[in-house]
């Protein structure tokens, strides 16, 4: 088992390779570069969230795959495409 604080920064390592000057990367893009199993990519997205760490984005998800919607992040029936790190 990988310690949690090395997750955190590959976690935020990824967020920030993705970010090309925007605070909002795609959640699917970052899930893929991870390659992580979806119940860690969850679990570390649940943690960050409840430390208020990261917030999640709506967008419009008609341009998306079926796949890139389902490797987004739904929470209560809510479809989020986008993750940021609050500042």
């Amino acid at each position: 088992m990988t310690h949690p604080d090395v997750l955190r920064r590959h976690f935020q390592a990824a967020y920030t390779s993705l970010r090309s000057g925007r605070d909002e990367v795609e959640i699917h893009r970052l899930r893929h570069l991870l390659g992580w199993p979806c119940d860690r990519f969850d679990a570390m997205v649940e943690q960050l969230r409840a430390e208020s760490l990261v917030a999640l984005h709506v967008g419009d998800a008609s341009g998306l795959s079926d796949e890139e919607q389902r490797q987004s992040y739904t929470v209560n029936g809510q479809l989020y495409l986008y993750l940021s790190f609050q500042k």
